[in-house]
């Protein structure tokens, strides 16, 4: 179920289909304006640099990006929706009401970023890395984050709902107030004396699990 603290995507109807993104982001970097109004629709790019591109009321459509460089990006109102973007690099880019939806971001370098108001829905970022990130009204859903990286992040508003983070790091990553009682959660990893744990909400099997990271043996009856 969505949080109503998130606050949702309204994209302008107003948009132009874009058959060519390199093309017309290199019109755009001439002109000095935003990439914006547009839907990429179906577009294919492999090996390329969109980094320092500004992205506004933009719909990506069934998209495959394969090792793209989009650091130092920053999207507003941009919605993703049955994407693929394998390895692609979003290093310090920013990110407002967006939406992930239904797409794939394996492998992908998020660190460093700041995401307010994002949804990432059925989708997967396992083996992501969000280190250095921070997060305020942001929502994962039906998502898998396995094997990704949440080191040293802020979270505030942060919500979770049957999500996998199976292997999960969240080194130095206050836990606290997050509900993870629907999701799977195992085999994360902290800091050795566990103090990201501190106020999390699991529910009773997760506890038992998280147990052995504080040096708690739960005898059997």
């Amino acid at each position: 179920m969505a949080n109503k603290k998130v606050k949702k995507i309204k994209l302008s109807l107003d948009m132009e289909i874009c058959s060519d993104l390199v093309n017309y982001i290199q019109e755009c970097q001439q002109q000095e304006i935003d990439v914006e109004n547009v839907c990429v629709k179906a577009f294919n790019a492999e090996d390329v640099n969109f980094s320092g591109t500004s992205f506004e009321n933009v719909c990506f459509d069934h998209c495959d990006f394969s090792n793209v460089n989009l650091s130092r990006c920053s999207f507003y109102k941009v919605v993703f929706t049955a994407c693929t973007f394998p390895d692609c690099v979003f290093t310090n880019s920013w990110f407002r009401q967006c939406l992930f939806e239904n797409s794939q971001f394996k492998g992908c370098s998020f660190n460093e970023s700041q995401f307010k108001d994002v949804t990432i829905c059925d989708s997967n970022m396992s083996y992501a890395n969000f280190t250095s990130d921070k997060f305020e009204a942001c929502e994962i859903i039906k998502s898998d984050m396995s094997n990704s990286f949440f080191a040293q992040c802020t979270l505030k508003n942060f919500f979770v709902n049957d999500t996998l983070f199976i292997r999960t790091e969240f080194f130095q990553t206050a836990l606290k107030g997050i509900d993870f009682s629907d999701c799977i959660l195992e085999g994360i990893s902290v800091s050795a004396g566990a103090t990201e744990l501190k106020g999390v909400i699991v529910n009773i099997y997760q506890a038992a699990e998280l147990s052995k990271l504080m040096g708690i043996v739960i005898k059997d009856s």
